[in-house]
């Protein structure tokens, strides 16, 4: 029987656990925040979708180069990037609010 991905461990090797996918999910919620209020404020999806295919070129980028033993603590998905990406969805969040 096929699992997805994500409960396989396939963002946090050492968390395919509740842990690991509810981070995923956070962390894909605020990314949508801040890819939506591109789409919006550029009235174009092409944007959003060149802003996607950055965030993926730089999560590869940032684990070679900070690899860590602990995917919970890295640059590209771990808390700290998900604090920074918290900031950058309020700021998004407020602007549309507007």
């Amino acid at each position: 029987m096929a699992r997805p991905l994500i409960l396989m461990g396939y963002n946090y090797p050492n968390y395919p656990n509740l842990l690991g996918i509810s981070i995923f999910t956070i962390w894909t919620v605020m990314a949508g925040f801040f890819l939506s209020w591109l789409r919006i404020k550029s009235k174009s999806v092409y944007s959003a979708a060149l802003a996607h295919g950055a965030i993926n070129a730089y999560i590869g980028l940032g684990l070679i180069i900070a690899p860590s033993d602990n995917e919970i603590m890295t640059i590209p998905l771990g808390i700290p990037a998900l604090l920074s990406l918290t900031l950058v969805a309020a700021f998004a969040y407020m602007d549309l609010a507007r």
